[in-house]
């Protein structure tokens, strides 16, 4: 994975569940769990295919979620 993956250049980068998972070192029911919340903006290629934006992530890890920020 490039360290260059959350640059603001690459804000439109579409990232795999694993780079995701990698980045936010978590499981894969929690990363699913962060999309079906909104926390994470996916986009569906094909009938399989998932990606996360770069920006959603960078959000994510700028601003925590909600529930974090009540902490």
């Amino acid at each position: 994975m490039s360290t260059n993956v959350l640059n603001t250049t690459t804000d439109e980068r579409l990232m795999t569940r694993r780079e995701v998972q990698e980045l936010l070192r978590v499981s894969e029911s929690h990363y699913w769990a962060l999309i079906r919340a909104g926390h994470l903006q996916s986009v569906k290629l094909g009938s399989k295919s998932v990606r996360v934006t770069a920006a959603s992530v960078r959000r994510l890890m700028t601003h925590g979620t909600p529930s974090a920020m009540k902490e």
